[in-house]
């Protein structure tokens, strides 16, 4: 489909075209250097271009390399996948003319893909159309092409343009509606057929209604998997990522019993992909722990909440700021002790980001302002958590830090921008923990 991007641009176009001769067939040396200029010459190269690099030659040249190279070992059959779709339309033609030369004086077979029928019928004996993984028509190129029968040939069809004015107004046909793919219905037929004899889970990762073949409002989240239940529990438009039931006796059971592994082993190195995937383990413990809170199951949460201190640090799976439902869930049962030192742990690396952040040219500021605006806020939102859970002599002290931190740069020199605690923290219980706590004057600077 990419001309360029199929070609070596470290290897010459002589190179390009002899190695599948070198790979293929039993030619010496000259042998096959004779061959590469008879093929450069075939698809309209010059013999003096032989020594040239791909970025040296335009689309359509680079185009003819391929067909060249391909060609070199004088194959039965080339599959041609949207071969001419980046080229503009006169490049398209002159492609298309030389594989219709090509395909008769070498007598090579062209299975050729494309979505475009115009160009479809002019290099192909027969048409095959296939819509959504099937192959819905079938037949000679004339007929597919001036008498389709299926819907999706006919919209295909429509959309070819034609070249004369008087048929400017002509219909364009446009399908219309959702489409089942297999796999769903299989899913719908699996299910039809269960009558509840055996449990049916969903992974997570998906949102798509579709993804839960349309039950969302039927799920039960048990641990990582949801679990599909006669129980419709419906979904919080304004938060659709929790979705399912929790049965806080069975998930507790559930993740409790799970298998860590040397996850939280300080001694190894935590990949990316691992540390992703403790995001959906901490979003899930922390969904856990805020129901157990609700039914008064302060014992529990608080296991919860230590289990995934303990298998997933902050200093080594990071994704800070999923961590504040943790501070705050443990200011709800009480153990204040334990929400400072994840606060602690937290904020810890907030402070290290900005202090990076203020040695930059104030240009790089401006440059990652979202970056660092987004540390801010997320800094001032644990602060607000502070303010309506720990003590006043606490909070005191955390908020000056925060505004230390905020002097850091430029835009915050004025007064006027500094968090003031009493005014905004401590004579306000209710504050949101949201990235809109940030003084407007620094937001304005960093658009």
């Amino acid at each position: 489909q990419d001309p360029y991007a199929s070609l070596n641009p470290r290897m010459t176009v002589s190179q390009i075209v002899e190695e599948p001769l070198k790979i293929h067939t039993e030619l010496k040396g000259p042998q096959r250097r004779e061959k590469v200029i008879t093929l450069l010459e075939k698809v309209g190269l010059r013999e003096d271009q032989a020594g040239r690099f791909p970025h040296e030659f335009s689309g359509g040249q680079r185009q003819r390399v391929g067909i060249a190279r391909a060609l070199a070992p004088n194959p039965d059959l080339i599959i041609c996948d949207e071969p001419v779709s980046a080229l503009d339309v006169s490049i398209q033609a002159q492609v298309i003319n030389l594989m219709v030369d090509l395909q008769k004086e070498f007598d090579v077979s062209f299975l050729f893909i494309a979505h475009d029928l115009s160009v479809v019928e002019h290099i192909s004996d027969k048409i095959a159309v296939m819509y959504l993984g099937n192959l819905v028509e079938f037949g000679e190129s004339k007929q597919v092409y001036h008498h389709p029968r299926h819907p999706y040939s006919k919209a295909l069809l429509s959309a070819v343009p034609v070249p004369d004015p008087k048929k400017k107004n002509r219909q364009r046909i446009i399908l219309k509606g959702d489409v089942l793919y297999k796999n769903r219905l299989l899913m719908l037929d699996i299910i039809a057929n269960n009558d509840w004899k055996r449990p049916i889970y969903f992974s997570g990762g998906a949102f798509g209604d579709d993804d839960y073949i349309w039950m969302k409002e039927y799920l039960q989240l048990e641990g990582v998997v949801y679990k599909l239940v006669p129980i419709r529990t419906p979904l919080d438009r304004g938060n659709p990522f929790d979705m399912g039931r929790i049965d806080t006796d069975k998930m507790y059971d559930i993740v409790m019993n799970w298998k860590w592994g040397n996850s939280g082993n300080t001694e190894i190195y935590h990949d990316v992909e691992t540390r992703r995937n403790g995001i959906t383990y901490r979003s899930n413990m922390s969904r856990l722990a805020s129901a157990l809170i609700e039914e008064g199951k302060f014992d529990k949460a608080e296991k919860v909440y230590d289990l995934a201190m303990e298998k997933m640090p902050v200093d080594y799976f990071e994704f800070y700021s999923l961590l504040e439902p943790f501070i705050l869930g443990y200011y709800q049962i009480g153990k204040d002790d334990k929400a400072r030192e994840v606060y602690q742990s937290v904020v810890k690396h907030y402070q290290e980001h900005l202090l990076f952040y203020s040695k930059l040219s104030y240009s790089r500021q401006e440059a990652i302002g979202d970056e660092i605006f987004s540390d801010l806020g997320r800094y001032r939102g644990l602060i607000d958590v502070l303010a309506s859970f720990d003590t006043e002599e606490y909070t005191v002290v955390e908020a000056e830090k925060f505004n230390t931190y905020l002097q850091l740069f430029n835009f915050s020199q004025d007064q006027n921008d500094m968090l003031d605690v009493k005014e905004e923290l401590l004579h306000d219980k209710n504050n949101e923990t949201l990235l809109d706590t940030i003084p407007q004057a620094i937001e304005d600077s960093m658009q």
